[in-house]
């Protein structure tokens, strides 16, 4: 049986800036994009506070960043890194739903 998430994508900003995180590949930083507002919330360290982030703005905001890596943090501080194109396909898709 597979599991099925909710999602409700938010990013960090504060100051001009988007959080990253370091991912696995190659030291590139990746878009922090949280589970949800209130893990968003919780994580904030000061002066970020959270973004509703779809997923036109994701590809936006990569692409502004010149960034192709999102770091998915859930609960636990537990993570997956997916390019941006991937993740924002599987947003899409679960809004079809």
């Amino acid at each position: 049986m597979r599991d099925i998430y909710t999602i409700s994508p938010h990013v960090l900003v504060g100051d001009g800036s988007v959080l990253t995180l370091p991912t696995d590949d190659d030291d590139r930083l990746g878009i922090a994009v949280f589970q949800s507002k209130g893990l968003a919330e919780e994580l904030a360290p000061d002066g970020f506070r959270p973004a509703y982030c779809g997923p036109e703005e994701l590809e936006k905001l990569a692409e502004d960043m010149h960034i192709w890596l999102v770091a998915l943090v859930q609960g636990g501080l537990q993570g997956r890194v997916f390019t941006v194109d991937m993740f924002t396909a599987l947003l899409q898709m679960g809004e079809e739903q």
